[in-house]
């Protein structure tokens, strides 16, 4: 309660600030679109293949509609909503916010990342490997396959890299930024750069409630289940730096986040706390673009009323270069989590990337992206199911439009 008055005292005194004195409006609107859209078709060879087609084909479309305004008094104002097409042919948003962007820095209101992700992550000033494709991971390529996982069957079938905490706190075991705060309602202030520094931070009321849900149970996870997603008063204190020397840019990042986890009726259930920080560097020079990153989430969200909890972290490390109108590009990544707390061990990710670009015309681009990877779980392993351990190759070819 406490936290959610701090929070909301900052959030006046911010928009006082940056309002300055009266504001008033231009006549009208200017309404911006953009978006992507990119079609993605898929070669996998993995060893727990029992059962699976070797190709398949995917898509995706997300559009902004941007409403923007400037006052007299130089005060930019708006909204942005961002809708997309995710599985199963269902249509939602992301984004869902307003804006007011004044000397004093920008103040968002809403649904939306926090300010690791929309800062530190892709983007001008990304401190992490640089992306060549659009965000999106091979682990969604070759994951376990729960259907075919059946009593008559019996076999592991896929690669135990989806699922578990791995999934419920971040998009993959691998994705390197802070997501446990989830793209929900919240408010986000990031600073004018000075310097080459910008600072800034978030606050989210809580994980599970976003757009018009109202959402006050405060015992909001499941009973005896590994791991929650669900957290309140979450806040998040980010930093972000980008200077020139000469030829060579340097960018730096650090972001800390924490809140409490949602308990449950079960007074045996304890879960554990948000707390993850990722810090990350991208250098500069010429065609060349080189970055690591290192996201540690310790043992957010895991139920200590089991036995077998660990620390979950992933750290990655890439490079591009761009020659005329190709990039090429190289990089590895590694994440590790507690797979089930049932069961003594972890699960570990390894992913060795290569890849290229070309771009045909403006806002067009075509592209291939190899990756070998090798999954280690800690299930059981079985006469009848065989080993879930599973190693492959996966080669996705890929069409991008950006307008």
């Amino acid at each position: 309660m406490r936290r959610s008055l701090r929070a909301l005292c900052a959030l006046t005194a911010t928009s006082v600030a940056m309002l300055g004195g009266a504001a008033h409006a231009q006549p009208k609107f200017d309404i911006t679109l953009s978006g992507n859209v990119w079609y993605e078709h898929g070669f996998v060879s993995q060893s727990n293949d029992e059962g699976l087609r070797s190709t398949e084909a995917r898509n995706r479309f997300r559009m902004n509609i941007i409403p923007r305004g400037v006052a007299d008094n130089g005060l930019e104002y708006g909204a942005r909503l961002r809708i997309r097409t995710v599985a199963g042919g269902v249509v939602d948003n992301d984004r869902s916010y307003l804006f007011l962007n004044g000397s004093m820095g920008e103040l968002r209101l809403g649904a939306q990342p926090g300010f690791d992700d929309d800062i530190n992550g892709p983007g001008a000033n990304a401190t992490r490997p640089p992306e060549y494709l659009p965000d999106q991971s091979f682990s969604q390529w070759v994951g376990f396959v729960p259907a075919i996982r059946t009593a008559t069957n019996g076999r592991y079938v896929g690669a135990d890299v989806a699922g578990g905490i791995g999934s419920t706190l971040t998009i993959a075991i691998i994705w390197p930024a802070l997501e446990g705060m989830g793209l929900t309602d919240k408010l986000l202030y990031k600073s004018p750069r000075i310097g080459g520094f910008q600072v800034g931070g978030s606050y989210t009321p809580r994980t599970d409630s976003v757009n018009t849900d109202v959402n006050r149970v405060k015992l909001a996870s499941t009973p005896a289940a590994q791991f929650t997603g669900s957290f309140q008063d979450i806040a998040e204190l980010g930093a972000n730096y980008v200077e020139t020397f000469n030829d060579v840019t340097v960018r730096l990042g650090a972001a800390y986040a924490y809140g409490k986890a949602s308990q449950t009726t079960d007074s045996a259930d304890r879960f554990s706390d948000l707390r993850e920080w990722h810090i990350g560097a991208q250098i500069n020079y010429g065609g060349l673009k080189f970055g690591a990153d290192y996201i540690d989430h310790g043992k957010s969200g895991q139920n200590l009323r089991y036995a077998y909890t660990a620390r979950f972290s992933a750290w990655d490390v890439g490079a591009t270069y761009d020659l005329g109108p190709y990039r090429l590009a190289l990089s590895y990544m590694e994440g590790t989590d507690p797979g089930s707390s049932t069961l003594p061990g972890n699960r570990k990710v390894s992913a060795y990337e290569a890849g290229t670009l070309y771009r045909v015309a403006p806002g067009l681009a075509v592209g291939l992206r190899y990756t070998h990877y090798i999954a280690r779980s800690d299930r059981t392993v079985t006469a009848s199911s065989g080993s879930p351990n599973d190693r492959g190759n996966v080669l996705l070819s890929h069409v991008a439009l950006n307008f």
